[in-house]
């Protein structure tokens, strides 16, 4: 599909809380260029600096009951009839600019319905025989596990595998004329000759880098790492699943030497494929593996880590003589692949699984680097994640220090905040000097999937443990206050949301921050944030009230934002604490 790039004229101007807003007209329509539920032209006020990703925040937010089903970056925004017809939308990190204009160049937006939505057959049988087959799958091994002794989770593969074969989802691949095999005869005879799972792992990896350099993907040793901790129930000990290694982005993984071993970190469990060796692979290591996808499964559920509904955990099992090639769906296997390690084809196949098999925060990673001109800090590089994002340590040729890459799905459970937004939030908090600072626009990944923005200053978190200094606290309430006296509001505020970059406390994060404030700023945003540190600072959820000791020096902050009163705030909250 093209993107179409043209201008048009002025718009009329409307001043707003004191900014100066455009009009811009625009109509709701179906894929076919009618008026979407006989709705009507309509306009949203907004600065013409806006991108179209923003225009569209503003038109969702106009029509949120006639749009409840979608969200905002469901919406694809045409020029006129003639970009509609010709499939040429408007890119989102383009400006608005001059459309919209008037309601006779008013600007068309698609909201897609079923008619719209063009689903091969093909697919929606695979999806259902993905499903199927995970659910028998599941109640096999479940039935096996029942007749199973002891705590581990490990069971005879060979139901799971009966299972398969019946799907005609277990296939020991033939041999591909004309193709390349990864290793020879002699390195075979080498092969079957170790006796040890670890050397065999070592001979095996430098055959596995040729081709996932080719990904951008490396493969990390976590034998001596035990990453993927197994806890059966509450009233056994823990057991610890084990894999040899698993395959990620470089900067998705803990190094703690020099050389590739590490640790994935749990809150990116859904960013690897898992990579076990055995001697001989065998119906327990079938089903010892599939107890690792379990495992993973079970984590991204308890600890809603999974940014896409559709993430997976593929696994490659090997041994000496050949390998399976396991794809999973809802925490069990669906297909398996086998080969040799011989046969004619099977770098092929290993390299296809790979590309199919990618994640696809890999994927996202990789696609912002190359849009953005950095790179990652291999083995050190994740800084954390939110509600919307997740965030990496980079290095960039044109600064001399490293930047943050933050990465936004653009849809996860609903309507998600605008990076754009952000972005502008905080070029308008960067006179309060308490904030991080955008570098560059926002980049549009893998064709709106997600969005990616740099970040400077990289800071180190503060710990709950640094909150006993008074100092610290102090220095915390008084960087809020300087937000609010540069006309700024966080909206979310929480300790998990600061810096600290030599010496100085800087806020990061502002997704749930509002562009269109009120000059001066309104008393209420400046409460609501000021009781959201402090519930933050006390550990307070949502529905505790404030200390009533600290109430009456909210109530004076908020009427009367100063350093001042910023700094009676965190004695009082630091004397609740720790006296």
């Amino acid at each position: 599909m093209r993107v179409s790039k043209s201008l048009q004229p002025s718009h009329s101007q409307i001043w707003k809380n004191g900014k100066k807003n455009e009009l811009v007209w625009f109509l709701l329509v179906d894929g076919h260029g009618k008026a979407y539920k006989a709705t009507r032209l309509s306009s949203v006020a907004i600065p013409s600096s806006y991108k179209i990703d923003q225009f569209k925040d503003a038109v969702f937010s106009k029509n949120t009951r006639k749009l409840s089903s979608l969200d905002s970056s469901d919406l694809i925004v045409f020029a006129d009839k003639a970009a509609l017809d010709a499939e040429t939308p408007l890119e989102e990190d383009s400006m608005i600019g001059d459309y919209g204009v008037s309601k006779e160049r008013a600007l068309l937006v698609v909201v897609p319905t079923h008619e719209l939505v063009s689903v091969p057959n093909q697919l929606i049988t695979q999806a259902t025989l993905k499903n199927l087959v995970a659910n028998t799958v599941r109640d096999v091994m479940r039935e096996e596990k029942r007749h199973k002794s002891g705590t581990s989770r490990s069971v005879d593969g060979e139901p799971a595998i009966q299972v398969l074969r019946r799907n005609n989802a277990f296939v020991q691949l033939d041999d591909k004329r004309g193709s390349v095999e990864i290793w020879g005869d002699d390195e075979q005879q080498r092969a079957t000759a170790i006796t040890s799972e670890s050397l065999l792992v070592g001979f095996v990896t430098p055959y596995l880098k040729a081709i996932l350099d080719d990904f951008g993907i490396v493969f990390v040793n976590g034998e001596k790492n035990p990453w993927l901790r197994q806890h059966v129930d509450a009233k056994s000990s823990s057991t610890v699943c084990k894999p040899d290694g698993f395959a990620t982005h470089a900067g998705m993984y803990c190094r703690n030497e020099d050389l590739r071993y590490g640790k994935i970190q749990r809150k990116l469990l859904d960013c690897l494929m898992i990579i076990e060796a055995k001697l001989s692979i065998t119906n327990d290591s079938f089903g010892q593996v599939i107890s690792f996808i379990q495992c993973v499964q079970d984590i991204l559920i308890e600890d809603d880590y999974s940014f896409f509904s559709n993430a997976v955990t593929p696994l490659l099992l090997f041994d000496r003589h050949g390998f399976w090639l396991i794809s999973s769906y809802c925490g069990k296997p669906v297909s398996v692949q086998t080969m040799k390690w011989i046969q004619p084809g099977s770098k092929e196949v290993l390299a296809k699984f790979f590309t199919s098999e990618i994640p696809i925060w890999v994927r996202l990673l990789n696609e912002a680097c190359a849009k953005h001109g950095v790179s990652v800090v291999e083995g050190e590089s994740f800084l954390g994640s939110g509600a919307f994002s997740r965030v990496f340590k980079v290095k960039s040729p044109n600064h001399a220090e490293p930047l943050a890459l933050k990465i936004v799905p653009n849809k996860r459970r609903g309507h998600v905040p605008s990076l754009h937004s952000e972005r502008q939030q905080l070029q308008d908090a960067a006179k309060s000097h308490v904030a991080d600072t955008p570098v560059g626009d926002c980049k549009v990944l893998l064709d709106g999937l997600a969005k990616s923005l740099l970040l400077t200053p990289v800071g180190a978190p503060i710990s709950r443990s640094e909150l006993k200094d008074m100092q610290v606290l102090r220095s915390i309430f008084v960087a809020l206050f300087r937000l609010h006296e540069a006309q700024c509001e966080h909206c979310y505020p929480r300790v998990d949301n600061l810096i600290r970059h030599k010496r100085k406390v800087l806020w990061v994060d502002f997704m749930s921050s509002f562009l269109s404030s009120s000059l001066p700023l309104d008393h209420l945003l400046i409460k609501g944030d000021i009781q959201c540190l402090i519930r933050s600072v006390l550990s307070l959820s949502h529905g505790l009230a404030i200390p009533q000791t600290v109430q009456p020096l909210v109530d004076e902050y908020s009427s009367k934002p100063t350093a001042e009163t910023a700094q009676a705030l965190a004695d009082g909250v630091h004397a609740i604490t720790y006296y």
